[in-house]
């Protein structure tokens, strides 16, 4: 009679049981970690991870050109000054999206957003915002419209887009 292997084994059983409880746990460290940085120099709520990621959103969807590129504007700085008016849910769903996209470069190119040249960020800010899933382009479009509002009011850029609003945007 031959041999079946068997598919579970008791040591099969103990390794999946502790993959399953360790990897929730990393993850909640993980995210831990993120409430628990310090804010950066001059700032009450950000990082200095989440600024290196917001500069470099910002210079992925607003690339400098004849007005300065997004990640010359100083978006963390406003977005910092917006969070004052969050509440703590917000605040800290925000930031969790902001190391959400940060890390999700990994899985292709073995870096995270942050590390990326701007062209490969704007790839990946195109894909983002024309996502099929709801919730992932969503949240994109919540930190791009953060990074915009920052951006469109910046002093140097505001008063070029004064010709397209006939109220005065810009002056």
């Amino acid at each position: 009679m031959p041999i079946v292997p068997t598919l579970f084994t008791r040591r099969r059983l103990l390794v999946g049981g502790a993959a399953v409880t360790a990897l929730p746990a990393a993850a909640g460290l993980t995210a831990w970690s993120w409430w628990t940085e310090p804010p950066s120099a001059g700032l009450r709520y950000l990082s200095e991870a989440e600024v290196r990621f917001l500069d470099a959103l910002a210079a992925a969807a607003w690339p400098g050109g004849t007005l300065p590129g997004g990640g010359a504007v100083g978006v963390p700085a406003y977005i910092d000054e917006l969070m004052a008016g969050f509440t703590e849910v917000q605040g800290h769903l925000l930031r969790l999206s902001m190391h959400a996209f940060e890390q999700l470069p990994r899985a292709t190119t073995g870096r995270a957003f942050s590390a990326l040249h701007p062209e490969e960020g704007t790839k990946f800010v195109e894909d983002w915002l024309g996502s099929p899933s709801a919730e992932l382009r969503g949240a994109a479009v919540s930190l791009v419209l953060f990074c915009g509002m920052a951006w469109t009011s910046h002093p140097a850029v505001a008063p070029s887009l004064d010709p397209y609003f006939w109220c005065g945007y810009g002056r």
